[in-house]
């Protein structure tokens, strides 16, 4: 059914090829290219390190790397190794900096691979936060960077690891979020899940060696570690990572690079094209040329159609064809891709009746300029080897056109969170269907996602989404683009609910109010 039978199998195939692989974007004047071949050959002398370092098959590493190529070198080792990656974001709060010692306990027998100088911030917010206790067993299954990279990422020793060979239903990594609240959720991913959804998403859009990615997205991220590494690198295509916070701190670069290495696919959810947009001027698009660029992914977060269209207005004039905006429907729990519409077509917006969007309702189509419109996007048909249902509060499938909860399975979907029975008592319907926890319709068989069902503010009779108060807020000429949060708080007493909007506004109290 499948090209390969596991990752294995695919890295295998891709280290015959010396021309194609990762380009790393590290600064405005830094790129480094590292072939399929040579990750491969790299990658085994990194496995050969982890196991002297007594790492074996089934163990859990998690990852607290910042620089993306050797990341990428420690991942694939693991792969190799049959070692399971668990990759978690690099902390810049508190709460983030907990999260690997919360996911310490999760694991069974778990690992870490992390530089010096992480460790030892880990291990002062650890003691800050009452959890020196855990660090004696910490300190004894750390492996650092440093004894990995003895100077840089070409300093490895010229043995190699033993390769295991795993079946297609062994777990491959486990996906953490990237969200910092709560108790963490480990997605458990398999080889097979992994293969599904990788050979489902490059059927779709058709994709071919001659394609190309870029993406700024963090490698912990699923998009930016399936949807931009893994993807192309099964379908033998070169890809580009550049470093998140160098797109953070200069978002314009992003393009720059898409036009020198004639980029036919760009990655990102709708917070990067506002970000770039809010950067950009005509001055910085001197030279872009983006018309080899066919495919721009918009999806892992709520879409918004005016800042769909801002963006391919703005970039027309530098060769971006309108029909490459292609808004998708994903998540963590589905390896990464549900939904896509059909390439090479304009994407639809729908508008409906912000009075009929509650679960239940059966929406009702309106014009634009109605004063109770609300528009959203259409994200597609269930891509290959999934399959997505719309449902009421009983999960009993609904009619086209009535908005529910959007549920899944398939050979891409989790078959549950790593070690968290009671999540996954939730996380499954009686018939085995995933409960995405999206409220959506369908709209003639096509997928339109209206929002979280856990976010909606019920206020006055009323269903309000949060994002579409955002928009609203966000069209006043005294309020920028992602500076306005909408949230709710509930009375007790009362058992009702209250609108609560935080603007980041920085000008006089006099002109806010």
């Amino acid at each position: 059914m499948y090209k390969y039978r596991n990752l294995v199998e695919a890295i295998q195939d891709a280290s015959r090829l010396k021309d194609k692989g990762i380009i790393f974007i590290q600064d405005k004047n830094t790129d480094v290219f590292v072939s399929y071949e040579q990750l491969y050959k790299r990658a085994k002398r990194v496995l050969y390190i982890l196991q002297s370092k007594g790492l074996t098959a089934g163990r859990e590493l998690i990852f607290q790397i910042q620089d993306n190529e050797q990341f990428i070198y420690v991942f694939w080792a693991c792969l190799l190794g049959g070692i399971i990656p668990v990759p978690v974001s690099v902390g810049n709060n508190v709460e983030h900096k907990l999260k690997p010692l919360r996911i310490w306990n999760i694991l069974h027998k778990p690992a870490l691979v992390i530089d010096l100088e992480m460790f030892d911030d880990l291990q002062k917010v650890g003691n800050q936060n009452d959890l020196h206790h855990v660090f004696g067993n910490i300190k004894e299954n750390t492996i650092y960077i440093e004894d990995i990279f003895k100077c840089d990422t070409n300093d490895l020793p010229s043995e190699e690891g033993a390769i295991f060979e795993p079946l297609q239903d062994d777990i491959a990594f486990i996906q953490y979020s990237s969200g910092s609240t709560g108790n963490p959720k480990g997605v458990t991913l398999t080889h097979n899940n992994l293969i599904a959804n990788i050979t489902a998403v490059a059927y779709e859009v058709e994709m071919s060696c001659k394609d190309s990615f870029i993406s700024w997205l963090p490698l912990t991220h699923d998009m930016g570690m399936i949807g931009a590494h893994l993807t192309p690198l099964l379908n033998h295509m070169n890809q580009c990572i550049m470093a998140t916070q160098l797109f953070i701190r200069m978002p314009t670069l992003w393009l720059k690079k898409a036009t020198e290495y004639k980029v036919s696919v760009l990655l990102s959810p709708n917070f990067g094209y506002q970000y770039y947009l809010s950067h950009f001027s005509p001055v910085l698009g001197e030279n872009l040329d983006l018309s080899a660029c066919r495919l721009v992914f918009n999806g892992a977060e709520p879409i918004s159609y005016e800042l769909c269209n801002e963006f391919l207005d703005t970039m027309e004039q530098y060769g971006l064809k309108r029909e490459s905006m292609f808004t998708v429907y994903g998540m963590a729990e589905a390896s990464v891709a549900v939904a896509f519409p059909k390439a090479g077509e304009v994407f639809k917006t729908v508008f409906i009746d912000r009075r009929n969007a509650g679960m239940g309702d059966t929406v009702l189509e309106v014009n634009p300029d109605n004063r109770n419109a609300i528009g959203f996007v259409e994200e597609g048909h269930a891509v290959d080897f999934c399959m997505l249902r719309v449902c009421d509060a009983w999960d009993i499938p609904v009619d086209d056109r009535v908005i529910g909860e959007i549920q899944i399975r398939g050979a891409n979907v989790t078959s549950g969170y790593y070690n968290n029975p009671d999540a996954n008592e939730k996380l499954f319907t009686k018939d085995g269907w995933v409960k995405t926890g999206d409220l959506g319709f369908l709209r003639d068989g096509r997928l339109v996602v209206t929002g979280r069902i856990k976010d909606i503010i019920f206020v006055n009779g009323q269903n309000f989404y949060p994002h579409d108060i955002e928009r609203v807020l966000e069209g006043l000429e005294e309020i920028q683009t992602g500076r306005v949060v909408a949230t709710s708080i509930s009375d007790s007493r009362t058992k009702t609910e209250s609108i609560v909007i935080f603007v980041l506004f920085k000008k006089s109290s006099s002109a806010f109010l």
